[in-house]
Formats: C-alpha cells, sequence, structure tokens
C-alpha cells in the first residue's frame, strides 16, 4: 500500500508540471488560464499579446509587437500555475523577432510564487536582448530548477520602445537531458568532389545522433576555410539548403546538434568541393543571341522559352544597361535575344516563374551587333508585363535579359506578344481611358508635320460632360504641345469600312466654345507601315467644334490592308493657349450609318441628338421600333402601335445607335446620338 501511495505522489507531482504544457498558441492568445497586461506605467495601450501565423511550428504561434511611445511599452503573457520537478523543470519555447536591427529591446522571462498578475510578484531569472537571437525560431532554454517542487507561474516580458517584436511558439517544460552526441553521415559525404549545383544551391543532409540524450536543433556552420566557419543558425530538420554556391569551389560546414543540455562537443569538420562551371551559354554574346518567336495575343503564347538559366553567363562587353542594377559582375551577364518586330510596331515581353531569382531585369535594343543602341529598359517585377513600342515592322531588334544585380542563378520564362489587328466592327467609347491598344507618343516619335515640341504632362486623359459622356482629352497648352493618341491596329482589308468619331472643343475650364488659335489644329493621321503617316482630315481656325460635343459623319475607307492604325495628333504654337479637345464613341464598322432609301412616308423621328426621349409622328401606326448598337447588338425594342408617341431611351449609354422602325409592312432605318 505505500509503495502505491508513492506511485501516485510522484505521478502527481509529474502532470503538475507537465498539465500545461506544451502549448504552441493554436487556439488563442492568451489561451485558456493564461493572461495578459501591460506594465505598471500605462503606456503601450495599442499593441498586445496576440496570434500570429508566422509559427515553428502548426498554423499559430503568440506575438507582440513593437509600438513606438513616451517611455517603455512593458507587455506581459503570463502561464497558469504549474509546479516543476526534478524530471521537467526545463522551460523551453522557440523565439524569433522581425528585424535585424538591434532597436534595444529587452526581453525577460520572470517568476512568481504568489500571483498571475501582481507585477510586483515576479522575478527577472532570464534576461535577453536582440543580439542574443533572430529573425528565424530558434530555441531558448531556461533552467527552472530553483523551483523545483513549488508552484509558480512564469512571464514573458517584453520591454521597448519603437523596437522589436517578440514571437514565441512550442511552450514546453522539459527533463533536463544531458548533451547530444554528434551527427553521422554527411551528405555530401567528406571530401567528395564534382558535387552539383540544383539552382544556384547545394542540400546538406544528416544523421541525427544514435546515441545519448536525443537532439532538438542542430547548428550549421559554414563556410570556405577549414577552422573559419561561420553558424548560418539552427533548424529541427535533418537537412538544409544552402544558396549562392559556386562552381570549382571548396566548402567546409558542420553540424552541433542541441537540446536542453546544450551543445554537442568535439564534432568533426565536414568538406566537398563542387562541379566545374558548364560552359557559358549560346547566347551569352549578342552575336549567339537566340530568336524569340512573337506571338498574337495579350498574353504568352506556345513560342516563349521556358526554364531559362543564366548559368555561366558572362559580361557581354555591351554597355552597361540604364537600369537593372547591372553592375560590374565577375562570374555573371547577360543573356541576349532576337525579335522581329510584328506590322503593330509594338511588343510586349514577360517574364515567368522565377526560381532563386529574386528579380529579373530587361533591356531593348536597336541596331546590329557592335552597334547596339539602348531604346528601353525594364526591372523589377512591377516592370513586367513590359510594352515597347514604336518599332519598324519587320526590323530585327535585341533583347537583354540577366538576374537583377547580377547576384542570384537561377532560372526564369521569357516571352514576347503583341495584339492581332482588330477585325470590325469595332467601338470604343474612353470610359476605361485609353483603352485596349490605344496608346501616347510624343511628336519626337513620328513628326507628320509642322515642328516636334517636347511631350507634355498634360497630355490625353479622363475627362466627363464632353462629347457625350467619357472621352479622350488633350489640352492644347502654349507652345509645347506635340502629342498623339494611336488606336491599335486595325485588319482593313478585302472590303469597305466606315469611320466615325464625336469631337468637342472648349476653354480650359470647360464653360464655353474655344477658337483655335493661328497655329494650333488637330489632326486625323492614318498608316499602314506604322512609319509613314497620311493625313485624312484637320481641325484649325477654319473649323467650328462645338462645345457640348458632335459627330464628325462618316469617312469611307477603301483599299486598306491589315494593319492599319489612326491617330489624333495635336499641335499648339500659340503663346497663352490653354484649350481642350475631346474625342469620343471611335467607331469602325463594316456598315453605313447613313438612313436606308426606303424612307416612311408621312414618318418623322425627332431629336437626332437624344438626352433621354426619341419622339415620332406617323401617318399611321408604329407596329415596332428598334434599337442596335454598332455592333449589331439590340439594345432596346417597344411596339408602340401608336402614331405618335415616344420612347424613353435614358437607359442608354452615350454613342451612336441605329433605330429600325416598322410600320405596316414597310421598314427604315435612323441614325440617333444619345448623349
Amino acid at each position: 500500500m505505500k509503495k502505491i501511495t508513492l506511485l501516485l505522489l510522484f505521478l502527481t507531482i509529474c502532470f503538475s508540471a507537465k498539465a500545461q504544457f506544451p502549448e504552441g498558441f493554436e487556439t488563442a492568445v492568451p489561451p485558456t488560464n493564461w493572461v495578459s497586461f501591460i506594465g505598471t506605467n500605462g503606456e503601450g495601450t495599442t499593441q498586445d499579446w496576440t496570434t500570429t501565423t508566422t509559427a515553428a511550428s502548426g498554423a499559430q504561434a503568440a506575438k507582440v509587437r513593437y509600438e513606438n511611445v513616451a517611455n517603455a511599452a512593458i507587455d506581459w503573457l503570463v502561464t497558469p500555475q504549474f509546479t516543476p520537478t526534478p524530471n521537467a523543470n526545463i522551460l523551453t519555447f522557440k523565439q524569433r523577432q522581425d528585424f535585424g536591427t538591434d532597436y534595444g529591446t529587452t526581453y525577460t522571462i520572470r517568476v512568481s510564487t504568489a500571483s498571475q498578475t501582481a507585477h510586483a510578484d515576479f522575478t527577472i531569472i532570464d534576461t535577453q536582448g536582440e543580439t542574443d537571437f533572430g529573425t528565424s525560431y530558434t530555441t531558448h532554454n531556461v533552467d527552472l530548477s530553483a523551483y523545483d517542487n513549488v508552484p509558480i507561474y512564469v512571464a514573458f516580458v517584453m520591454e521597448q520602445d519603437d523596437g522589436d517584436s517578440w514571437f514565441i511558439d512550442d511552450v514546453d517544460v522539459v527533463f533536463d537531458a544531458s548533451a547530444p552526441n554528434c551527427a553521422t553521415d554527411p551528405t555530401p559525404a567528406v571530401a567528395a568532389t564534382g558535387v552539383a549545383i540544383n539552382g544556384g544551391s547545394v542540400t546538406l543532409s544528416w544523421v541525427a545522433p544514435t546515441t545519448g540524450d536525443p537532439a532538438t536543433d542542430y547548428e550549421i556552420f559554414w563556410g570556405t576555410t577549414t577552422g573559419s566557419l561561420t553558424s548560418l543558425g539552427t533548424t529541427s530538420a535533418l537537412t538544409v539548403d544552402i544558396t549562392n554556391i559556386d562552381f570549382s569551389t571548396p566548402y567546409f560546414w558542420m553540424i552541433v546538434p542541441q537540446n536542453v543540455g546544450g551543445s554537442a562537443t568535439g564534432c568533426a569538420e565536414w568538406s566537398f568541393t563542387t562541379e566545374a562551371a558548364p560552359p557559358a551559354p549560346d547566347n551569352d554574346l549578342p552575336a549567339g543571341a537566340i530568336a524569340l518567336t512573337v506571338d498574337e495575343g495579350l498574353a504568352c503564347g506556345a513560342n516563349g522559352i521556358t526554364g531559362i538559366s543564366n548559368q555561366s553567363t558572362t559580361d557581354s562587353g555591351v554597355t552597361a544597361p540604364s537600369c537593372g542594377s547591372y553592375g560590374t559582375p565577375t562570374e555573371r551577364g547577360d543573356l541576349w535575344y532576337t525579335i522581329v518586330a510584328p506590322s503593330t510596331g509594338e511588343v510586349t515581353f514577360d517574364v515567368n516563374n522565377l526560381t532563386v531569382m529574386t528579380s529579373v531585369a530587361g533591356a531593348f535594343y536597336s541596331g546590329t551587333v557592335g552597334s547596339l543602341v539602348e531604346e528601353s529598359c525594364t526591372e523589377f517585377g512591377t516592370g513586367w508585363p513590359w510594352l515597347v513600342s514604336g518599332l519598324t515592322a519587320g526590323d530585327t531588334y535585341y533583347v537583354r535579359v540577366w538576374d537583377y544585380g547580377n547576384d542570384q542563378t537561377g532560372t526564369f520564362d521569357l516571352c514576347a506578344f503583341y495584339p492581332a489587328p482588330i477585325v470590325p466592327n469595332y467601338t470604343n467609347d474612353f470610359t476605361s481611358y485609353p483603352g485596349d491598344g490605344w496608346s501616347e507618343a510624343s511628336g519626337a516619335f513620328m513628326s507628320p508635320t509642322g515642328t516636334s515640341s517636347s511631350f507634355t504632362s498634360d497630355d490625353f486623359g479622363n475627362d466627363t460632360g464632353h462629347a457625350n459622356g467619357q472621352s479622350a482629352r488633350i489640352n492644347i497648352f502654349g507652345t509645347t504641345t506635340d502629342e498623339y493618341l494611336i488606336s491599335p491596329a486595325f485588319n482593313l482589308s478585302g472590303s469597305t469600312y466606315y469611320l466615325n468619331f464625336d469631337i468637342a472643343y472648349t476653354e480650359f475650364s470647360g464653360t464655353a466654345a474655344a477658337t483655335m488659335g493661328a497655329d494650333d489644329f488637330v489632326a486625323l493621321l492614318v498608316t499602314e507601315d506604322g512609319t509613314t503617316w497620311t493625313e485624312l482630315t484637320r481641325w484649325d481656325t477654319n473649323s467650328t467644334i462645338s462645345n457640348t460635343g458632335e459627330s464628325v459623319g462618316e469617312m469611307t475607307l477603301t483599299g486598306y490592308g491589315a494593319d492599319v492604325k489612326f491617330a489624333f495628333y495635336a499641335f499648339s504654337d500659340t503663346a497663352n493657349e490653354d484649350n481642350n479637345f475631346y474625342i469620343d464613341n471611335f467607331n469602325v464598322t463594316t456598315t453605313t450609318l447613313g438612313v436606308d432609301d426606303n424612307t416612311l412616308e408621312g414618318f418623322t423621328l425627332f431629336p437626332t441628338l437624344v438626352k433621354e426621349e426619341l419622339r415620332f409622328t406617323s401617318q399611321n401606326a408604329v407596329d415596332q421600333i428598334t434599337v442596335f448598337s454598332l455592333l449589331g447588338q439590340k439594345v432596346f425594342s417597344s411596339s408602340p402601335n401608336v402614331a405618335n408617341s415616344q420612347v424613353n431611351l435614358a437607359s442608354l449609354r452615350a454613342g451612336i445607335y441605329i433605330v429600325k422602325v416598322k410600320v405596316g409592312s414597310a421598314t427604315a432605318t435612323y441614325k440617333i446620338i444619345k448623349e
């Protein structure tokens, strides 16, 4: 009976130490029976201990964030009461910070035997600063043996003013073990040669100690000089990837197992030598540039090049690009590609599926090998997709790509594409400016007439209330305006097409009609080769343009090919000019917008510029009124069955519409403009 009593007492003591642990904060922070509060100075009321998904294991951990206060924010997280025993008296937990810079934060472990919430009852038994651990989770152990068989509360306390954060996870109270023995069986094998580099990295692995107390963590030491290794931190895994590995280089490393009893001693230093560098790729120099096929479409197509590696690239000797931190590389450099400009004169490039590399940079060149001229440059993730325009159809251009900073070796995908010419029917009401495929350019790009001036900051943009709603706008200002709004390419071959759009011209304030200066004009241009532009029509001092919007009527387009672009070209050389020109409802259609020849006798439809109601009078009852968009879509239909009435078109968007009227067996078609 006495033996059973002693056994139950022993189990009770052990259970009291483990009852609240382990704690991984998977439910809440503070967890059940834990508490959190701030220091006695009352500062730091915004940040408190809370959950975080940046965990050492599982889905959550506990975290308290730094806070900018007058003196010091002191944040407490306190365990429930538990009793350490000789069989479980080591407090162990995983911890990390947010930043590598030392901002002066103090981290303490405190113990109270009297109260869970009275600040003064706690005694500091462990103190750390920001230099004592880093931004990756590592294990920290605190000896509680001084409190064996004594019920206690343990507090995690962070004190700082605009300092760092504290993450803790996997809190436990464990047996005080002996330090583990050393790991064995390294991979790569000791003194191995020709070790392969995969994506710029090598994977190290080892076998856990098979004798002595188990290890909980492994500290990794690494370097290129024997006897002078640097700690890379700790891991609980039996494998680690080391990046930025060089070819034909000997490396030295050591694994030191750890547990609550300390670190293994006398562990051996291992070594291996990496493989020789592969030969430079064929397109390491411009002369070996690889042809990149430009796909039709709005995204990467089937002809993109995948899995491109910058292993063994060298500096090509071409002047360093104007972006991308190309630097002065020694073992890394660039890769070269060529493209043939499509008939649209523009190409979009994109990179995807980066491995190891953080970002890819690119430069675009005209000219030939030995005399290349940089035309454009891009970098970072936000620089892709990368549009390059103003190209001469059929000409060959060079593309240079490299790892941003030239300090990482990895792989990526590269592609090029361009939008196929649009086949009418087509409309752009500039609701989403400038619309798919439309672009802007300065006068220096083409200069079809007059003298080029600088590209101004007040270029084509959104505006409301002119030219029948949302529209494109050019501010014609002083002597600095020489700008273009350029359409995408149209396929106008093999048929007759019709062009229609709305314009308006106002004072800068938009309150009244304006008059163009003697040296001002806006012209509509057309091109088939992207370089030679022909003027179709012009608005200048001889033109009268309303300030509320008017249709230019129809232009018949015949004899054109598959790659036709239009451009509105605004030029001003008049001092103190400051007016706005608006463009709206740009339409290219396959059918005329004119009325049918079979007009309805005695029928009138009005007004042709509709705000809300479209009225009609007729000798006979009107059977049906149907309204179509320029794309042929039915947008409204009514069966009045009366001779004189109206239909409400307030719900229609601004634009040009075709109205089909049926009276008995006769029909007729009319054009209206909806404001």
